[in-house]
């Protein structure tokens, strides 16, 4: 008899990621109705992909450019358009 509900977490800044994208994922979730109350910026871990983009600014099998946010600034900015009301 207890209640229990999905509560979205979001990653945001991951490699790779650029401000249209969350442009796209905000109009996703405004879209769907969805309220999201947990963001989290990327944080680099040792031995992982992800790391290996944020810190080359490459995808690692390709060797392709991709965009890397490390500015505060706009990750603040990326993290309040996401939690950012209707």
């Amino acid at each position: 008899d207890k209640k229990q509900y999905i509560i979205p977490y979001l990653i945001i800044g991951h490699p790779g990621e650029t401000l249209d994208d969350i442009y796209l994922l905000k109009k996703f979730l405004d879209k769907h109705n969805i309220v999201v109350e947990q963001v989290q910026i990327f944080t680099p871990t040792p031995m992982t992909l992800s790391t290996c983009m944020y810190y080359t600014g490459t995808l690692p099998f390709t060797r392709k450019k991709i965009s890397v946010c490390k500015d505060k600034r706009d990750l603040d900015l990326r993290k309040s358009i996401i939690l950012k009301k209707k």
